[in-house]
Protein backbone atom coordinates (compact mmCIF):
# COMPACT_ATOMS: atom_id res chain seq x y z
CA UNK A 1 0.00 0.00 0.00
CA UNK A 2 2.49 2.26 1.17
CA UNK A 3 4.98 1.48 -2.39
CA UNK A 4 1.55 2.38 -4.15
CA UNK A 5 0.89 5.60 -2.52
CA UNK A 6 4.50 6.33 -3.75
CA UNK A 7 4.57 5.40 -6.96
CA UNK A 8 1.45 7.39 -8.27
CA UNK A 9 3.35 10.44 -8.21
CA UNK A 10 6.35 9.26 -9.93
CA UNK A 11 4.27 7.88 -12.86
CA UNK A 12 2.30 11.49 -12.98
CA UNK A 13 5.48 13.46 -12.78
CA UNK A 14 6.86 10.94 -15.80
CA UNK A 15 3.76 11.28 -17.31
CA UNK A 16 4.23 14.93 -17.16
CA UNK A 17 7.38 15.02 -18.88
CA UNK A 18 6.63 12.63 -21.63
CA UNK A 19 4.04 14.29 -22.49
CA UNK A 20 5.25 15.89 -25.81
CA UNK A 21 6.48 12.76 -26.74
CA UNK A 22 6.50 13.26 -30.37
CA UNK A 23 9.00 15.80 -30.26
CA UNK A 24 10.95 15.34 -27.65
CA UNK A 25 11.10 11.47 -28.33
CA UNK A 26 14.92 10.58 -27.05
CA UNK A 27 16.46 10.62 -23.51
CA UNK A 28 19.08 12.52 -24.63
CA UNK A 29 16.40 15.49 -25.82
CA UNK A 30 14.53 15.18 -23.10
CA UNK A 31 17.50 15.87 -20.68
CA UNK A 32 18.68 18.45 -22.57
CA UNK A 33 15.40 20.60 -22.38
CA UNK A 34 16.06 20.33 -18.46
CA UNK A 35 19.11 21.57 -18.34
CA UNK A 36 18.25 24.17 -20.89
CA UNK A 37 15.37 24.85 -18.64
CA UNK A 38 16.70 24.76 -15.67
CA UNK A 39 18.93 27.09 -16.50
CA UNK A 40 16.96 29.65 -18.43
CA UNK A 41 14.66 29.42 -15.20
CA UNK A 42 17.36 30.17 -12.76
CA UNK A 43 18.52 33.30 -14.57
CA UNK A 44 15.29 34.36 -14.82
CA UNK A 45 14.80 33.78 -11.65
CA UNK A 46 18.19 35.32 -10.46
CA UNK A 47 16.97 38.74 -12.57
CA UNK A 48 13.42 38.99 -10.77
CA UNK A 49 14.94 38.78 -7.66
CA UNK A 50 17.71 40.90 -8.52
CA UNK A 51 14.77 43.55 -9.55
CA UNK A 52 12.96 42.97 -6.40
CA UNK A 53 15.77 43.59 -4.40
CA UNK A 54 15.95 47.09 -6.47
CA UNK A 55 13.17 47.67 -6.09
CA UNK A 56 12.15 47.02 -2.28
CA UNK A 57 15.86 49.12 -2.02
CA UNK A 58 14.90 51.82 -3.68
CA UNK A 59 11.63 52.42 -1.82
CA UNK A 60 12.86 52.17 1.78
CA UNK A 61 15.64 54.39 0.83
CA UNK A 62 13.10 57.47 -0.94
CA UNK A 63 10.92 56.57 2.75
CA UNK A 64 13.14 56.19 5.12
CA UNK A 65 16.61 58.41 4.00
CA UNK A 66 15.03 60.61 1.64
CA UNK A 67 11.30 61.79 1.61
CA UNK A 68 11.00 61.22 5.57
CA UNK A 69 13.97 63.28 7.17
CA UNK A 70 13.69 65.83 5.01
CA UNK A 71 9.93 66.30 5.39
CA UNK A 72 11.00 66.29 9.24
CA UNK A 73 13.67 68.81 8.61
CA UNK A 74 11.11 71.18 6.92
CA UNK A 75 8.33 70.65 9.80
CA UNK A 76 10.90 71.34 12.03
CA UNK A 77 12.41 74.66 10.38
CA UNK A 78 8.78 75.70 10.25
CA UNK A 79 8.47 74.95 14.26
CA UNK A 80 11.83 77.13 15.03
CA UNK A 81 10.41 79.77 13.00
CA UNK A 82 7.47 79.91 14.72
CA UNK A 83 9.06 79.55 17.98
CA UNK A 84 11.64 82.16 17.00
CA UNK A 85 8.57 84.41 16.68
CA UNK A 86 7.29 83.70 20.18
CA UNK A 87 10.37 84.28 21.47
CA UNK A 88 10.72 87.87 19.47
CA UNK A 89 7.24 88.74 21.08
CA UNK A 90 7.44 87.42 24.33
CA UNK A 91 10.93 89.51 24.77
CA UNK A 92 8.56 92.66 23.20
CA UNK A 93 6.40 92.11 25.89
CA UNK A 94 8.48 91.90 28.67
CA UNK A 95 10.87 95.03 30.62
CA UNK A 96 14.17 95.06 28.60
CA UNK A 97 17.08 93.38 29.76
CA UNK A 98 14.76 91.08 31.95
CA UNK A 99 14.11 88.92 29.44
CA UNK A 100 17.30 87.06 29.01
CA UNK A 101 15.48 83.60 28.78
CA UNK A 102 13.50 84.71 25.79
CA UNK A 103 17.03 86.17 24.12
CA UNK A 104 18.96 83.47 24.97
CA UNK A 105 15.82 80.91 23.23
CA UNK A 106 15.92 83.37 20.00
CA UNK A 107 19.30 83.11 19.60
CA UNK A 108 19.04 78.52 20.31
CA UNK A 109 16.22 78.64 17.91
CA UNK A 110 18.16 81.06 15.32
CA UNK A 111 20.77 78.29 14.88
CA UNK A 112 18.33 75.21 14.77
CA UNK A 113 16.58 76.94 11.99
CA UNK A 114 20.54 77.00 9.90
CA UNK A 115 21.00 73.29 11.03
CA UNK A 116 18.20 72.27 9.76
CA UNK A 117 18.51 74.45 6.40
CA UNK A 118 21.86 72.59 6.54
CA UNK A 119 20.33 69.23 6.72
CA UNK A 120 18.10 70.03 4.45
CA UNK A 121 20.05 71.08 1.69
CA UNK A 122 22.54 68.07 2.34
CA UNK A 123 19.36 66.03 1.30
CA UNK A 124 18.15 67.85 -2.01
CA UNK A 125 17.05 64.88 -4.07
CA UNK A 126 14.33 66.28 -5.83
CA UNK A 127 15.90 69.11 -7.93
CA UNK A 128 13.79 72.92 -7.70
CA UNK A 129 10.77 71.09 -5.68
CA UNK A 130 13.42 70.88 -2.86
CA UNK A 131 16.30 73.95 -4.00
CA UNK A 132 13.93 76.85 -4.34
CA UNK A 133 11.80 76.41 -1.03
CA UNK A 134 15.15 76.39 0.42
CA UNK A 135 16.77 78.88 -0.84
CA UNK A 136 13.30 81.12 0.02
CA UNK A 137 13.69 80.64 3.43
CA UNK A 138 17.54 81.38 3.50
CA UNK A 139 16.43 85.08 1.65
CA UNK A 140 13.48 85.35 3.83
CA UNK A 141 15.02 84.37 7.33
CA UNK A 142 17.99 86.83 6.80
CA UNK A 143 15.67 89.73 6.25
CA UNK A 144 13.47 88.72 9.25
CA UNK A 145 16.43 89.12 11.65
CA UNK A 146 17.06 92.16 10.62
CA UNK A 147 13.66 93.53 11.46
CA UNK A 148 13.44 91.31 14.27
CA UNK A 149 16.81 93.19 15.58
CA UNK A 150 15.14 96.23 14.75
CA UNK A 151 11.95 96.04 16.69
CA UNK A 152 14.61 94.68 19.68
CA UNK A 153 16.75 97.69 19.13
CA UNK A 154 13.41 99.63 19.59
CA UNK A 155 12.45 97.73 22.49
CA UNK A 156 15.47 99.11 24.26
CA UNK A 157 14.63 102.58 23.57
CA UNK A 158 11.01 102.73 24.74
CA UNK A 159 10.02 103.33 21.11
CA UNK A 160 6.59 101.64 21.25
CA UNK A 161 5.49 102.82 18.12
CA UNK A 162 8.83 101.92 15.97
CA UNK A 163 8.76 98.28 17.86
CA UNK A 164 5.13 97.72 16.44
CA UNK A 165 5.73 98.93 12.73
CA UNK A 166 9.11 96.55 12.44
CA UNK A 167 7.41 93.88 14.27
CA UNK A 168 4.53 93.75 12.00
CA UNK A 169 7.12 93.76 8.91
CA UNK A 170 8.87 90.63 10.28
CA UNK A 171 5.73 89.40 11.13
CA UNK A 172 4.30 89.71 7.46
CA UNK A 173 7.27 87.92 5.95
CA UNK A 174 6.97 85.07 8.53
CA UNK A 175 3.71 84.72 7.62
CA UNK A 176 3.43 85.26 3.74
CA UNK A 177 7.05 84.15 2.78
CA UNK A 178 8.92 81.55 5.43
CA UNK A 179 5.84 79.67 6.08
CA UNK A 180 4.48 79.29 2.43
CA UNK A 181 8.13 78.06 1.58
CA UNK A 182 8.58 75.76 4.32
CA UNK A 183 5.40 74.57 3.32
CA UNK A 184 6.64 73.90 -0.35
CA UNK A 185 9.60 72.27 1.11
CA UNK A 186 7.39 69.45 2.71
CA UNK A 187 4.77 69.26 0.39
CA UNK A 188 7.55 67.89 -2.38
CA UNK A 189 8.80 65.99 0.09
CA UNK A 190 5.64 64.68 1.09
CA UNK A 191 4.38 63.43 -2.17
CA UNK A 192 7.20 61.68 -3.29
CA UNK A 193 7.06 59.64 0.29
CA UNK A 194 3.20 59.10 -0.22
CA UNK A 195 3.80 57.90 -4.30
CA UNK A 196 6.97 55.92 -3.57
CA UNK A 197 5.09 53.82 -0.49
CA UNK A 198 1.87 53.33 -2.53
CA UNK A 199 3.20 52.13 -5.71
CA UNK A 200 5.71 49.71 -3.83
CA UNK A 201 2.53 48.74 -1.79
CA UNK A 202 1.35 47.22 -5.31
CA UNK A 203 4.59 46.25 -6.87
CA UNK A 204 5.63 44.56 -3.77
CA UNK A 205 2.85 42.08 -4.20
CA UNK A 206 3.75 41.68 -8.16
CA UNK A 207 7.75 40.88 -7.11
CA UNK A 208 6.05 38.47 -4.72
CA UNK A 209 4.35 36.26 -6.71
CA UNK A 210 6.48 36.87 -9.48
CA UNK A 211 9.11 35.00 -7.27
CA UNK A 212 6.96 32.32 -5.81
CA UNK A 213 5.74 31.64 -9.92
CA UNK A 214 9.35 31.32 -11.50
CA UNK A 215 10.74 29.63 -8.72
CA UNK A 216 7.66 27.13 -8.20
CA UNK A 217 7.97 26.50 -11.65
CA UNK A 218 11.80 26.00 -11.68
CA UNK A 219 11.59 23.43 -8.30
CA UNK A 220 8.74 21.63 -10.13
CA UNK A 221 10.90 21.31 -13.54
CA UNK A 222 13.87 19.62 -10.89
CA UNK A 223 11.16 17.88 -9.45
CA UNK A 224 10.31 16.77 -12.72
CA UNK A 225 13.85 15.68 -13.99
CA UNK A 226 14.64 13.99 -10.36
CA UNK A 227 11.57 11.38 -11.22
CA UNK A 228 12.46 10.81 -14.95
CA UNK A 229 16.03 10.15 -14.31
CA UNK A 230 15.46 7.99 -11.52
CA UNK A 231 12.69 5.96 -12.72
CA UNK A 232 15.06 5.52 -16.45
CA UNK A 233 17.91 5.06 -15.15
CA UNK A 234 17.44 2.83 -12.52
CA UNK A 235 18.98 4.87 -9.81
CA UNK A 236 17.12 5.90 -6.47
CA UNK A 237 18.53 9.80 -6.29
CA UNK A 238 20.42 11.96 -8.13
CA UNK A 239 22.87 13.58 -5.53
CA UNK A 240 23.23 16.55 -8.08
CA UNK A 241 19.62 17.07 -8.69
CA UNK A 242 18.33 16.72 -5.37
CA UNK A 243 21.27 19.46 -3.78
CA UNK A 244 19.87 22.01 -6.46
CA UNK A 245 16.21 21.13 -5.68
CA UNK A 246 17.01 21.81 -2.06
CA UNK A 247 18.97 25.03 -3.11
CA UNK A 248 16.01 26.21 -4.97
CA UNK A 249 13.61 25.61 -2.53
CA UNK A 250 15.78 27.68 -0.01
CA UNK A 251 16.57 30.17 -2.38
CA UNK A 252 12.45 30.90 -2.87
CA UNK A 253 11.39 30.78 0.43
CA UNK A 254 14.53 32.68 1.94
CA UNK A 255 13.56 35.44 -0.70
CA UNK A 256 9.69 35.51 -0.14
CA UNK A 257 10.29 35.63 3.61
CA UNK A 258 12.60 38.53 2.89
CA UNK A 259 9.83 39.95 0.35
CA UNK A 260 7.32 39.99 3.02
CA UNK A 261 9.20 41.24 6.20
CA UNK A 262 10.31 43.90 3.86
CA UNK A 263 6.43 44.58 3.15
CA UNK A 264 6.08 44.21 6.98
CA UNK A 265 8.99 46.92 7.87
CA UNK A 266 8.06 49.48 5.10
CA UNK A 267 4.68 49.71 6.74
CA UNK A 268 5.78 50.34 10.02
CA UNK A 269 8.15 53.52 8.82
CA UNK A 270 5.25 54.63 6.93
CA UNK A 271 1.75 53.98 8.44
CA UNK A 272 3.17 53.03 12.06
CA UNK A 273 5.58 55.58 13.13
CA UNK A 274 6.39 57.98 9.71
CA UNK A 275 2.81 58.94 9.95
CA UNK A 276 2.36 59.92 13.33
CA UNK A 277 5.38 61.79 13.09
CA UNK A 278 4.10 63.74 10.20
CA UNK A 279 1.27 64.69 12.78
CA UNK A 280 3.13 65.30 15.75
CA UNK A 281 5.17 67.68 13.85
CA UNK A 282 2.08 69.08 12.41
CA UNK A 283 0.72 69.59 16.20
CA UNK A 284 3.96 70.71 17.35
CA UNK A 285 3.80 73.71 14.45
CA UNK A 286 0.41 74.48 14.92
CA UNK A 287 0.58 74.83 19.05
CA UNK A 288 3.47 76.91 18.47
CA UNK A 289 1.95 79.51 16.09
CA UNK A 290 -0.88 79.26 18.70
CA UNK A 291 1.29 80.08 21.32
CA UNK A 292 2.51 82.84 19.23
CA UNK A 293 -0.47 85.08 18.55
CA UNK A 294 -1.37 84.59 22.06
CA UNK A 295 1.50 86.71 22.83
CA UNK A 296 0.71 88.72 19.60
CA UNK A 297 -2.58 89.94 21.19
CA UNK A 298 -1.02 91.32 24.09
CA UNK A 299 1.37 93.39 21.52
CA UNK A 300 -0.78 94.42 19.39
CA UNK A 301 -3.56 95.46 20.48
CA UNK A 302 -4.88 96.99 16.77
CA UNK A 303 -4.72 93.66 15.25
CA UNK A 304 -5.98 92.02 17.80
CA UNK A 305 -8.46 90.44 16.41
CA UNK A 306 -6.65 88.38 13.39
CA UNK A 307 -4.45 87.51 16.69
CA UNK A 308 -7.39 85.74 18.38
CA UNK A 309 -8.77 84.67 15.07
CA UNK A 310 -4.59 82.99 14.39
CA UNK A 311 -5.38 81.46 17.89
CA UNK A 312 -8.39 79.68 18.12
CA UNK A 313 -7.69 78.77 14.32
CA UNK A 314 -4.46 77.31 14.69
CA UNK A 315 -5.42 75.20 18.30
CA UNK A 316 -8.69 73.97 16.54
CA UNK A 317 -5.97 72.33 14.15
CA UNK A 318 -4.86 70.34 17.24
CA UNK A 319 -8.23 69.44 18.57
CA UNK A 320 -12.39 70.63 18.05
CA UNK A 321 -15.33 69.25 19.96
CA UNK A 322 -18.88 68.79 18.65
CA UNK A 323 -21.74 66.70 20.40
CA UNK A 324 -20.32 67.95 23.87
CA UNK A 325 -17.46 66.48 23.71
CA UNK A 326 -14.43 68.15 25.98
CA UNK A 327 -10.71 67.86 26.44
CA UNK A 328 -11.53 66.14 30.22
CA UNK A 329 -13.91 63.85 28.10
CA UNK A 330 -11.94 62.56 25.62
CA UNK A 331 -8.97 62.08 28.05
CA UNK A 332 -11.10 59.56 29.90
CA UNK A 333 -11.89 58.07 26.62
CA UNK A 334 -7.64 57.75 25.87
CA UNK A 335 -7.03 56.59 29.48
CA UNK A 336 -9.65 53.96 28.76
CA UNK A 337 -7.85 53.06 25.80
CA UNK A 338 -4.64 52.57 27.23
CA UNK A 339 -6.10 49.81 30.00
CA UNK A 340 -8.10 48.01 27.09
CA UNK A 341 -5.16 48.11 25.00
CA UNK A 342 -2.83 46.62 27.90
CA UNK A 343 -5.67 44.03 28.33
CA UNK A 344 -5.28 42.97 24.97
CA UNK A 345 -1.72 42.82 25.04
CA UNK A 346 -1.44 40.75 27.99
CA UNK A 347 -3.54 38.46 26.46
CA UNK A 348 -1.22 37.86 23.68
CA UNK A 349 -2.24 40.10 20.30
CA UNK A 350 0.05 42.24 18.89
CA UNK A 351 0.14 46.28 19.20
CA UNK A 352 -1.24 47.02 16.26
CA UNK A 353 -3.79 44.40 16.30
CA UNK A 354 -4.53 45.46 20.81
CA UNK A 355 -4.69 49.29 19.50
CA UNK A 356 -7.45 48.71 16.62
CA UNK A 357 -9.08 47.12 18.74
CA UNK A 358 -9.12 49.88 21.44
CA UNK A 359 -10.00 52.51 19.05
CA UNK A 360 -12.46 50.65 17.84
CA UNK A 361 -14.40 49.75 20.53
CA UNK A 362 -14.01 53.65 22.25
CA UNK A 363 -14.07 55.80 19.07
CA UNK A 364 -13.22 59.74 19.55
CA UNK A 365 -16.38 60.81 18.51
CA UNK A 366 -16.81 64.63 18.41
CA UNK A 367 -13.40 65.28 18.21
CA UNK A 368 -11.55 65.91 15.30
CA UNK A 369 -7.99 67.32 14.58
CA UNK A 370 -4.13 66.39 14.52
CA UNK A 371 -4.21 64.67 17.96
CA UNK A 372 -7.43 62.76 17.11
CA UNK A 373 -5.17 61.44 13.68
CA UNK A 374 -2.55 60.70 15.90
CA UNK A 375 -4.39 59.06 19.15
CA UNK A 376 -6.17 56.60 16.28
CA UNK A 377 -2.23 55.71 15.36
CA UNK A 378 -0.76 54.08 18.75
CA UNK A 379 1.30 51.62 18.36
CA UNK A 380 4.54 51.49 20.43
CA UNK A 381 3.80 50.00 24.19
CA UNK A 382 6.77 50.25 26.18
CA UNK A 383 7.25 49.59 30.07
CA UNK A 384 9.36 52.79 30.40
CA UNK A 385 6.51 55.76 30.23
CA UNK A 386 8.59 57.95 28.93
CA UNK A 387 8.86 55.48 25.75
CA UNK A 388 5.34 54.26 25.90
CA UNK A 389 3.35 55.79 23.35
CA UNK A 390 -0.44 55.15 25.21
CA UNK A 391 1.07 56.92 28.04
CA UNK A 392 2.64 59.84 26.05
CA UNK A 393 -0.48 60.16 23.87
CA UNK A 394 -3.01 60.52 26.82
CA UNK A 395 -0.93 62.81 28.55
CA UNK A 396 -0.25 65.12 25.44
CA UNK A 397 -4.10 65.32 25.14
CA UNK A 398 -4.61 66.12 28.75
CA UNK A 399 -1.81 69.13 28.93
CA UNK A 400 -2.71 70.38 26.15
CA UNK A 401 -6.47 70.92 27.14
CA UNK A 402 -4.80 72.63 30.46
CA UNK A 403 -2.78 75.32 28.43
CA UNK A 404 -6.46 75.98 26.35
CA UNK A 405 -8.36 76.75 29.25
CA UNK A 406 -5.85 79.14 30.33
CA UNK A 407 -6.13 81.25 27.55
CA UNK A 408 -9.05 82.21 28.85
CA UNK A 409 -7.98 83.74 31.85
CA UNK A 410 -5.24 86.13 29.85
CA UNK A 411 -7.88 87.74 28.31
CA UNK A 412 -9.85 88.18 31.07
CA UNK A 413 -7.45 90.25 33.02
CA UNK A 414 -5.92 92.10 29.64
CA UNK A 415 -9.77 93.45 29.05
CA UNK A 416 -10.35 94.20 32.93
CA UNK A 417 -7.40 96.73 32.57
CA UNK A 418 -4.83 94.60 33.85
CA UNK A 419 -2.05 94.43 31.17
CA UNK A 420 0.70 93.80 33.39
CA UNK A 421 -1.19 91.26 35.08
CA UNK A 422 -1.91 89.55 31.90
CA UNK A 423 1.29 89.67 30.50
CA UNK A 424 2.80 87.98 33.30
CA UNK A 425 0.56 84.96 33.43
CA UNK A 426 1.21 84.57 29.54
CA UNK A 427 4.71 84.29 29.85
CA UNK A 428 4.99 83.40 34.00
CA UNK A 429 6.81 79.89 33.85
CA UNK A 430 4.74 79.10 37.73
CA UNK A 431 3.07 76.05 38.07
CA UNK A 432 -0.82 76.59 36.81
CA UNK A 433 0.06 79.72 34.67
CA UNK A 434 0.34 79.67 30.80
CA UNK A 435 3.51 79.08 29.57
CA UNK A 436 4.56 76.88 32.09
CA UNK A 437 1.30 74.71 31.03
CA UNK A 438 2.52 74.94 27.42
CA UNK A 439 5.77 74.00 27.99
CA UNK A 440 3.86 70.86 29.85
CA UNK A 441 2.16 70.12 27.04
CA UNK A 442 5.49 70.46 24.48
CA UNK A 443 7.45 68.05 26.44
CA UNK A 444 4.82 65.12 26.80
CA UNK A 445 4.49 66.26 22.82
CA UNK A 446 8.03 66.00 22.17
CA UNK A 447 8.32 62.41 24.40
CA UNK A 448 5.65 60.77 22.28
CA UNK A 449 7.27 62.74 19.01
CA UNK A 450 10.81 61.18 19.97
CA UNK A 451 9.61 57.49 20.39
CA UNK A 452 8.06 57.38 16.86
CA UNK A 453 10.88 58.72 15.50
CA UNK A 454 12.63 56.35 16.83
CA UNK A 455 10.57 53.24 15.75
CA UNK A 456 10.86 54.92 12.46
CA UNK A 457 14.37 54.39 12.29
CA UNK A 458 14.51 50.62 13.52
CA UNK A 459 11.96 50.37 10.99
CA UNK A 460 14.49 51.63 8.04
CA UNK A 461 17.27 50.04 9.86
CA UNK A 462 14.91 46.37 9.84
CA UNK A 463 13.70 46.79 6.21
CA UNK A 464 17.13 47.59 5.04
CA UNK A 465 18.32 44.72 6.97
CA UNK A 466 15.53 42.19 5.53
CA UNK A 467 17.08 42.33 1.90
CA UNK A 468 20.58 43.17 2.80
CA UNK A 469 23.04 41.00 0.76
CA UNK A 470 20.00 39.27 -1.28
CA UNK A 471 22.13 41.30 -4.62
CA UNK A 472 24.56 38.91 -3.96
CA UNK A 473 23.05 35.97 -2.97
CA UNK A 474 20.56 35.65 -6.16
CA UNK A 475 23.58 35.40 -8.53
CA UNK A 476 25.39 33.52 -6.57
CA UNK A 477 22.74 30.84 -6.21
CA UNK A 478 20.84 30.60 -9.37
CA UNK A 479 24.34 29.87 -10.67
CA UNK A 480 24.73 26.94 -7.77
CA UNK A 481 21.90 25.56 -8.82
CA UNK A 482 23.03 25.71 -12.48
CA UNK A 483 26.35 24.06 -12.01
CA UNK A 484 24.23 21.58 -9.73
CA UNK A 485 22.03 20.77 -12.45
CA UNK A 486 24.89 20.43 -15.04
CA UNK A 487 26.91 17.93 -13.06
CA UNK A 488 23.63 15.78 -12.30
CA UNK A 489 23.19 15.30 -15.85
CA UNK A 490 26.18 15.48 -17.80
CA UNK A 491 26.95 11.75 -16.94
CA UNK A 492 23.64 10.94 -17.79
CA UNK A 493 24.21 12.30 -21.06
CA UNK A 494 27.82 11.02 -21.64
CA UNK A 495 26.05 7.26 -21.67
CA UNK A 496 24.47 8.26 -25.33
CA UNK A 497 27.62 10.04 -26.59
CA UNK A 498 28.97 8.39 -29.57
Amino acid sequence: MSQLAFDVPLRKAHQLFTSGSRWTSTTPTRLKIALTGSWVLAAILCVVVLFGWAQHWHAVHTVGVDAAPSVMAAHKIKIYIETLDADLVNELLGTPGEMADYVKDFDKNRVEIGMQIIAASKNITYGDAEQVPIQQIQDSLGRYLMVAQAAREAHVRGEQASILSEYRKGYKMFKEEIVPAANNLHAANNSVLQATYEAQKRASQQMLILTLVVGSTLILLLIVTQVYVTRHFRRMLNPALALATVVAVAFVCSTAAAFVSHVHNLRGVKQDSYDSVAALLDARADAYEANAAESRWLLDWQMRAEHERTFFAYAGKLATFSNAQTFEKAYAIAQRRNTLMAERLKKGDRPVTAGYYARTALPLDGMEGALKQALNNITFPDANPLKDEPTQSAETLRTFGVYYSLDTRIRELELAGRHADAVAFCLSMQEGKSNWAFFQFDESLGHWLQLNEDWMHRYTAAAFSDIAGLQYAAPVLSLLIAVLVFLGLRLRLKEYAI
